[in-house]
């Protein structure tokens, strides 16, 4: 289970500008949401399906887009990053900042089209989104982004784009359409759920999805709309809990929802009205396909994704990428001689050489973590855990004029962050080694630390239940991604 301190105290620190002005769930409170959900759940037992470890709660197929997404293949463009047409007071991004027309990929701008294609392939992408703000004010930039994305891949890339439909035309979307775009998604949230555009676009391009955050006191509305949907030609019904931002969690607070602990912040009421249309749905026997893009999931899967596909670019062959999609690096720092014996010993027992290589001075060793059982005479390992963020070129040097990191295109850099970093003694390796390594239990853990070192006084076992604890606490969130829902 994700740590609920942890989690409480990213949001205190990280999300502060909001923390004291929102409702949070009371404890009470909690034990009753956690029922109604529970109920929720039961009464789709059997009748809807689970993907992505259970975080993605569905009926009927999922649409191409999302399936790649969750299989780690997806590219988000923002094509003028803060600018639209509407003012949603559910919109998680401010409209009134300046440069709301920069073309916006994973917070890096980017000047050309050219660019962005040489990433996409540079990093193995198979599907593409555009977003905004409102992506039909850019139009002409949508369509040659979407033309030189199509030059390059032909239809091995998937390409979709949102929209709230105040801009679409039907000559706009057979221009689309013409130049290659797959699928168009919808929020009709934005436009009180008027239908003129969406039902116009499903004649038109061959995948149409509505796609909407779940306002609690919409339910009736959205719900006497499924049919419909359905009956104008919608393939698709995504459905987004509400979360907070700096931007717009004052209006949500206006609005009297219940927040509760979790990274994006996201509303009770939300949450559990998503469930309830989806049971409505399965009531009445709709054959509309709805697919509830939960909190959890955007958290876990839609960054782990990311992290994976920058790390494998970055990977050593000493590293490791983990479940979670951290790149994890173990080294050990000690004295000449104790480093000569580390490499002795893996020159014995490993016939791979790649899976340990000292730095420059050989003061340090960087090993493969399949090597930790050789080494068990070594008193500590630093582990370190890192993701990557992307830069361009002409900001991203040190104070020396030194670039940091490594070059992906002519103009853009990959940059490594350290996400976690800590040190173990030989113990705590030892158990890392068992819990992550070997993937075993807590209980097999303990067991073998029992067998292994002979504990048998009350005292020893307290201690060695308690090391456990702290380095599953302390690694899990860098190792393994959870499932399911997240705890109330």
């Amino acid at each position: 289970m994700e740590d609920k301190a942890l989690i409480k105290k990213h949001i205190k620190e990280e999300l502060g500008w909001a923390y004291r002005d929102l409702k949070w769930l009371s404890e009470k409170e909690a034990k009753f949401a956690t029922k109604e959900r529970k109920a929720l759940l039961k009464s789709l037992s059997g009748k809807v399906q689970y993907s992505f470890r259970g975080d993605k709660l569905h009926i009927g197929k999922l649409s191409p887009g999302c399936l790649i997404c969750g299989q780690g293949g997806w590219s988000c463009l923002f094509l003028n990053y803060n600018t639209c047409t509407a003012n949603c007071f559910f919109c998680p991004r401010s409209h009134s900042k300046k440069n709301g027309n920069l073309t916006v990929f994973e917070g890096l701008t980017l000047k050309k089209p050219d660019d962005y294609v040489d990433l996409l392939s540079k990093f193995g992408y198979r599907g593409v989104s555009f977003s905004g703000g409102e992506p039909f004010l850019s139009f002409e930039k949508l369509l040659l982004f979407i033309k030189k994305i199509r030059k390059r891949f032909n239809d091995d890339m998937y390409i979709w784009v949102y929209t709230n439909g105040d801009l679409v035309t039907k000559g706009k979307l057979i221009t689309l359409k013409e130049a290659g775009l797959n699928e168009i998604r919808f929020n009709i949230a934005a436009r009180g759920y008027d239908l003129q555009s969406t039902a116009l676009a499903a004649q038109i391009i061959n995948i149409v999805t509505v796609e909407i955050p779940v306002i609690p006191e919409d339910y009736k509305i959205v719900t006497e709309s499924l049919r419909k949907l359905y009956e104008i030609g919608v393939n698709h019904l995504n459905l987004h809990t509400l979360v907070a931002s700096s931007d717009n969690y004052h209006k949500l607070v206006d609005r009297g929802y219940t927040f509760f602990h979790y990274y994006n912040i996201p509303v009770l009421e939300s949450d559990l009205t998503a469930l309830k249309i989806i049971q409505y749905a399965v009531r009445n026997k709709l054959n509309l396909p709805i697919n509830y893009c939960t909190d959890p999931y955007r958290v876990r899967f839609q960054s782990k994704n990311h992290r994976k596909i920058t790390g494998g670019f970055m990977k050593g062959e000493f590293e490791q990428i983990t479940e979670a999609g951290f790149l994890r690096n173990l080294s050990f720092v000690d004295t000449p001689e104790n480093i000569k014996k580390i490499s002795r010993t893996l020159s014995k027992k490993s016939n791979n050489k790649k899976l340990w290589i000292l730095n420059m001075d050989k003061s340090k060793i960087f090993i493969h973590s399949s090597l930790l059982k050789y080494l068990s005479f070594v008193k500590k390992v630093l582990i370190t855990y890192y993701e990557f963020s992307f830069g361009s070129k002409s900001s991203a040097t040190d104070s020396t004029g030194k670039e940091e990191g490594v070059s992906v295109t002519d103009r853009i850099i990959l940059k490594k962050i350290t996400s976690f970093q800590c040190s173990l003694n030989s113990f705590g390796m030892k158990i890392f080694h068992k819990l992550f390594i070997e993937d075993i239990s807590t209980k097999k853990t303990l067991d073998y630390c029992t067998k292994t070192y002979g504990l048998t006084s009350k005292n020893d076992l307290m201690k060695a239940r308690k090391a456990i604890n702290t380095i599953v606490k302390n690694f899990r969130t860098f190792e393994h991604i959870e499932s399911g829902a997240p705890f109330y």
